[in-house]
């Protein structure tokens, strides 16, 4: 659990405006307001949580390490067991995705002004 909950919190606090904390007692991050990322116990699997649009969240829907899609706040969120995640730079893009569907104007320009 340790080790995947460090690297997920290295992908989130690196994305400008970002915020860690605690909701339904597990972490979660979020830019301004809004909640993008979190990870939790699903099912008895330690899980990433992400928000991704529909379609690209459809695409995955065969994908093994899925647990479980939850809607909530008008978004999709994908469940992925921590356990089998093998390749942390696609579940970057995956953080990003959400973050983007997530973040105010003023954070998207900071992202986009990065290097």
């Amino acid at each position: 659990m340790t080790e995947a909950l460090d690297e997920l919190r290295k992908i989130c606090l690196a994305l400008p405006d970002v915020t860690e904390g605690i909701a339904w007692a597990h972490p979660v991050w979020r830019v301004g307001r809004a909640m993008f990322c979190g990870y939790e116990e699903v099912r008895g699997k330690w899980c990433v949580n992400v928000k991704l649009e529909e379609p690209h969240a459809d695409l995955m829907r065969d994908d093994p390490r899925i647990v479980a899609k939850t809607w909530l706040t008008g978004k999709l969120w994908v469940s992925l067991e921590a356990a089998k995640i093998t390749d942390w730079s696609e579940i970057e893009d995956r953080v990003l995705e959400g973050y983007r569907l997530s973040a105010p104007t003023k954070s998207l320009a900071k992202l986009d002004a990065l290097p």
